[in-house]
């Protein structure tokens, strides 16, 4: 019987280790700022939430968007969020910043 605990163990926790390297393999940004996430990579798009300080956003890719005029730097680079509420969106560059790779079909 002790066997076939300790093999349970084991799977459970092999199952585990998967998941954790498959959520850090994903990228993330890091929000400096309070700013709006926005459907679409333009200040002109309706906003789908908001991102807050200090926290962190699973992100898949940047797209090169319209430029965001944020009053000391025009930014183009527009990172793909998902939100905590499961919403995707776009935050642009002034607001947060990551390590992630550019969008294919964008």
């Amino acid at each position: 019987m002790g066997n076939k605990c300790t093999v349970q163990l084991i799977s459970a926790l092999l199952i585990v280790l998967a998941i954790l390297i498959n959520q850090s393999s994903a990228g993330t940004v890091l929000c400096r700022r309070i700013g709006p996430a926005n459907r679409c990579p333009a200040d002109t798009c309706d906003p789908v939430g908001i991102v807050r300080i200090d926290h962190q956003y699973p992100s898949e890719c940047y797209v090169i968007g319209e430029p965001h005029a944020d009053g000391q730097q025009k930014s183009r680079k527009w990172y793909k969020i998902t939100l905590p509420n499961g919403k995707q969106g776009f935050i642009n560059m002034f607001y947060c910043n990551g390590d992630v790779p550019r969008c294919k079909n964008t």
